[in-house]
């Protein structure tokens, strides 16, 4: 179970029961051992307990079934076991999310930024619901706060190019183009953003700068 216990190698896989398919084997086959020899002395005993352990068994895996019944009992189940993961957090919120519900997504990307606040992607779909229930400022404040902490995010800059854009800041767009272009090289070789750029410029009377 060593290569997949995330203590020599982090995978980042919280709930993956398909990762001990493998590592049970060397338990099968221990208990099929045992059982032969408990048969070899006592057949009608082992024949019970096997009888018994297959039941046994049987029922809990019919009842874990139900907790793989769709993408939201899973998840759920998973922050029930993993209360502490951020990243359990994240994908029931981003589940949520998905289904429209960002009331409660937005508990959860914050439940998220709370164990691990360096999750950017909770921190970006958080802003993404806010902006979703129409909590505009909260939502820019937490895109600018990303790009104080790191001025080439283009995810972040774009969707705060887009607010702006949409209450025709013509100031607040050229300022994130221009920190994104100077911070993020990859951005810089493309041409469309410079273009829109060159707009925003223009359309904050400054033309000189545009040209």
């Amino acid at each position: 179970i060593a290569p997949v216990s995330n203590l020599l190698v982090v995978n980042g896989t919280i709930r993956a029961e398909r990762l001990l398919y493998l590592p049970s084997v060397g338990t099968c086959l221990m208990a099929a051992e045992a059982a032969g020899i408990l048969q070899a002395a006592r057949r009608r005993w082992a024949t019970a307990l096997v009888a018994l352990l297959l039941a046994a068994l049987g029922a809990m895996s019919a009842q874990r079934n139900l907790v793989w019944l769709t993408q939201e009992t899973i998840t759920a189940a998973t922050v029930l076991d993993a209360p502490r993961s951020a990243k359990a957090h994240y994908d029931l919120a981003e589940h949520r999310m998905m289904e429209r519900d960002c009331g409660a997504a937005a508990s959860g990307f914050r439940r998220a930024l709370e164990i691990f606040p360096e999750f950017r992607p909770a921190r970006l779909n958080l802003a993404a619901c806010l902006e979703w229930m129409a909590d505009g400022a909260a939502a820019e404040k937490i895109y600018r706060e990303m790009l104080a902490q790191e001025p080439g995010d283009r995810m972040a800059a774009g969707r705060l190019v887009r607010m702006c854009n949409a209450r025709s800041d013509w100031p607040c767009v050229a300022a994130t183009l221009r920190g994104v272009l100077e911070a993020n090289p990859d951005a810089a070789r493309q041409g469309r953003l410079w273009l829109l750029l060159g707009d925003a410029l223009r359309r904050s009377g400054r033309e000189p700068e545009a040209e």
